[in-house]
């Protein structure tokens, strides 16, 4: 498994993988024309300058999140307002305008439309959640993970995602059931599925560890209405980067609510967060994880020094007590049933976790190590004999062409 630094994947996986938090309409979002969600969400949906933000910024004027000038969600300068919050910084989940046709040349090949995450944020409080349409049962509305990324050192998650990382995380999601010249509002029964990439020699393709049985391992039964993108709720994977400790994230009941818009290699996803829930055992299983790889023969650089390498030899139970008031301590209730609600005290069994993404259009060439999704791959062999041969028909398209072989 690769290092968490280099991997963080599915939501968490998905949750991450991708995607949505809503098209807000103006009233909603403020008096500015171009609130979060508005008109400037995408290329289809709007201006192309920011995420639903006149400028830079999402849903604000100028450079903040739902605010005025510089914060998320605030007045001023800080992320959630001047106090903790302001009166337009909420984000409605209305979407009324559906995207244009989805165009032919992002409709090719088995695993389109496709998009890929290119921004990861994690609220830095409640306020900022609030600000960024996290709708979670939690107390902290989802901003807890934040002490795991100061666990690690990790300011921005952007680092890991963008396109042009040093060694960048290729999350990718596809949106099946979709199909060349619909627009979002004609899709049925839409189905979004997620992978993790890698990159070869300039094309995407999915990592088949991605895949069990030939299907993804994280997927989730989808609605459009408009391009207001809502999923059911489903478990959700993905990898944090603790110092070269592969730390798997596991989120219960994630649900994907955002804004989607068409290009011509793709879908794109803004105004959009994944949202589920960090139960007390998946916890326990993290920490059991920690536990094992730091005890192990070679163990990572986390565990040789600093907070971890001082506490990693107590009991599970005892770490389990010291990491989860770092995520603000268990602030929702995930029943038997699967059912969330809110909760107080002792009854809570769960941290409420929320990321904020967004996504770019995105080609998928295939499966890594694939060399066609044909069910007789073509080789270039030129022998007459079998797949990619002159003239057999197993080695030849519908057409009569040859697949891989000699004219």
């Amino acid at each position: 498994m690769r290092n968490l630094r280099h991997w963080l994947v599915v939501a968490t996986a998905i949750t991450s993988l991708l995607f949505f938090t809503g098209c807000a309409d103006d009233s909603d979002a403020g008096t500015d024309t171009n609130a979060a969600g508005g008109t400037a969400g995408s290329a289809e949906n709007g201006d192309t300058s920011g995420m639903g933000g006149d400028d830079t910024g999402m849903g604000g004027d100028d450079t903040g999140m739902g605010g005025n000038d510089t914060g998320m969600g605030g007045d001023d300068t800080g992320m959630g307002g001047d106090t903790g919050g302001g009166e337009s910084t909420a984000v409605a989940t209305t979407c009324d305008e559906a995207t244009g046709p989805l165009p032919e040349t992002a409709a090719t090949g088995d695993y389109s439309p496709a998009t890929r995450i290119s921004s990861v944020v994690i609220p830095a409080d409640k306020a900022a959640a609030d600000a960024a349409g996290c709708m979670t049962k939690g107390l902290m509305n989802g901003s807890g993970l934040n002490g795991l990324l100061g666990l690690a050192g990790i300011e921005n998650l952007d680092e890991f995602f963008a396109a042009d990382a040093e060694d960048p995380i290729h999350l990718i999601g596809h949106m099946a059931g979709w199909a060349a010249g619909q627009t979002s509002a004609e899709v049925e029964n839409p189905v979004l599925k997620m992978y993790l990439g890698e990159e070869t020699d300039g094309s995407m393709y999915i990592d088949p560890e991605s895949l069990e049985g030939g299907e993804p391992i994280i997927q989730f039964d989808a609605n459009i209405d408009g391009c207001l993108v809502t999923t059911e709720a489903a478990p959700f994977n993905f990898t944090l980067p603790l110092e070269g400790v592969a730390v798997d994230v596991s989120l219960a009941e994630t649900q994907v609510i955002g804004q989607v818009g068409v290009a011509e290699n793709g879908i794109t996803m803004s105004n959009t967060t994944i949202s589920g829930y960090m139960t007390e055992a998946l916890i326990t299983d993290l920490v059991t994880t920690l536990k094992e790889q730091c005890e192990s023969e070679t163990p990572p650089s986390l565990c040789a020094e600093g907070t971890v390498a001082s506490i990693i030899s107590q009991p599970v139970e005892s770490l389990v007590a010291l990491l989860v008031p770092l995520l603000g301590s268990y602030d929702s209730l995930v029943n038997a049933d699967g059912g969330v609600s809110e909760c107080e005290g002792a009854e809570c069994n769960a941290v409420s976790v929320c990321l904020v993404i967004e996504s770019d259009a995105q080609t998928v060439a295939g499966v890594a190590g694939e060399t066609t999704t044909d069910e007789n791959p073509a080789d270039d062999s030129g022998t007459e004999d079998g797949a990619g041969g002159d003239d057999s028909a197993d080695g030849s398209d519908a057409d009569g062409t040859d697949a891989g072989g000699n004219d």
